[in-house]
């Protein structure tokens, strides 16, 4: 009797990635990492699905990532098409309360088809905060959500997102490069006002953001509402 070989056939997906702006191929994850790796999250610890997540994604993308580098948009996006192509595309959701009867109901979403981009060219802005200080903005890396979940206070998330965004500083004719999120939020942005990190703010507002759009019909009283959510997080857990 012939030794049965390790079998596998998982089909192959080809995903484009904006950040980076370069095409990855991916498989589905197995029913055995599933168990060992999504089966483990028994709670809602970021640190916990990050982890797993990124765990994953290196065993299912067959490139040569620069992970611990990679932005969060990227991030997410591979995240979410592969439990996509492993778990299926559609997920159940619920509305609380209907714009216009106010009941309750269940709902799909086929979340490949609800994924959008805004401002999908702007990657990078230079914000001028005043004659002698101005920053570049970029889009937000993975170890941001290591320390975003431990923060309720609104102006600390402020404090923390800028901190993450900001990738160079121009101050007094010199340019910082190479800075560390903790390093600028003491030295930086600590020092800012109010008004100035509300329109730091506005600005990485104004960069590529990732939503989930689609449209909900009630089935109570058939209205149709277009609904955003921009917290994809919840779907890998």
């Amino acid at each position: 009797m012939n030794k049965l070989p390790n079998i596998n056939v998982a089909p192959v997906h080809r995903l484009h990635i904006n950040i980076l702006d370069q095409d990855i191929n991916y498989v589905p994850f197995t029913v055995a990492q599933e168990k060992g790796y999504i089966s483990a999250i028994t709670n809602k610890d970021m640190g916990d699905i990050v982890n797993n997540y990124l765990f994953l994604a290196k065993s299912c993308v067959q490139e040569d990532l620069e992970w611990e580098k990679m932005s969060l948009i990227d991030f997410i996006t591979i995240a979410i098409n592969i439990r996509a192509k492993s778990q299926g595309e559609t997920i159940s959701l619920q509305k609380n309360e209907c714009r216009k009867c106010k009941k309750s109901f269940p709902f799909d979403v086929n979340i490949e088809k609800a994924i959008c981009f805004d401002n999908v060219d702007v990657k990078k802005i230079i914000h001028k905060i005043d004659d002698k200080l101005s920053v570049e903005l970029k889009p937000l890396s993975i170890d941001y959500l290591y320390e975003i979940e431990k923060l309720e206070d609104e102006l600390d998330i402020y404090i923390s997102t800028i901190s993450h965004s900001i990738s160079k500083i121009f101050f007094d004719d010199q340019i910082y490069t190479g800075l560390k999120p903790e390093n600028v939020k003491e030295n930086c942005v600590n020092n800012l006002s109010k008004r100035q990190i509300e329109d730091i703010i506005k600005q990485i507002s104004n960069m590529i953001t990732m939503n989930l759009k689609f449209d909900v019909e009630c089935p109570h009283c058939k209205d149709i509402e277009r609904l955003s959510i921009s917290n994809f997080l919840e779907f890998l857990n």
